[in-house]
């Protein structure tokens, strides 16, 4: 029987194929957000503003969004600047889910993420080694290639049609998270790191129709190694 690593080994992808749309997502909106508040900070100086009750109040109120906007894209885009930043990102993500669902019970637990030559190394300090293995082999399950998860995680749709960025910035949901609560718990985990993510069932026919573009465009079916 084959023991399971300890640690996740994985080569990082060619730049090619590392997604960097999130980023530039997000640097948008940062830029779009200060944007708002630097016209809103023109207004606010101008002599006439202080005897506009009702429009001081607006400008007030719009400022105060765009800063909520400008620092959620801020930190969200920081998890995700580079593969080491993504690596513990994801991970923390499928540690935090993995405690809530159950599976690590035993003492404090902590990620161990750096840089192994030319691999990013990932292993998890404190519990069980039956902990550690089940964790390791998850988290090579989730940054796996996407094959036949029964659960997909991708960006949840806007409108009435889902833009291609979402199933480029796809995952696999590890087995032991398959069951429809526990993969409810990683696709809300994923959702505070990365913005609106959702738990796909592929067994559903227009879930198997997701998968298959998953398995198309997804960056984890185009570059990187786990061992």
């Amino acid at each position: 029987m084959e023991t399971p690593p300890k640690a996740l080994n994985v080569s990082r992808p060619p730049r090619g194929v590392w997604p960097v749309r999130f980023l530039l997502a997000k640097s948008v909106s940062c830029g779009a957000a200060l944007g708002a508040i630097g016209l809103c900070a023109g207004y606010l100086l101008l002599p006439s503003a202080i005897n506009d009750a009702g429009a001081l109040l607006m400008t007030s109120g719009v400022a105060g969004i765009c800063g909520t906007v400008v620092l959620n894209a801020a930190r969200r885009g920081l998890c995700f600047l580079t593969p080491s930043r993504s690596m513990r990102t994801l991970a923390g993500c499928l540690l935090q889910a993995m405690r809530e669902a159950g599976l690590l019970v035993t003492g404090e637990f902590r990620l161990l993420v750096r840089r192994n030559g030319g691999k990013i190394e990932c292993a998890l300090e404190g519990g069980t080694q039956p902990e550690k293995w089940m964790f390791t082999r998850s988290l090579g399950e989730m940054l796996s290639p996407i094959d036949n998860p029964r659960y997909v995680f991708l960006r949840k749709a806007t409108g009435k049609k889902r833009g291609t960025g979402a199933f480029v910035h796809s995952y696999a949901c590890p087995m032991v998270m398959s069951e429809p609560q526990n993969a409810e718990r990683l696709a809300y985990r994923l959702s505070r790191a990365m913005g609106g993510v959702e738990a796909v069932d592929t067994c559903r026919q227009d879930g198997r129709a997701i998968l298959g573009l998953c398995k198309q465009l997804s960056h984890m079916n185009k570059g990187g190694k786990h061992e």
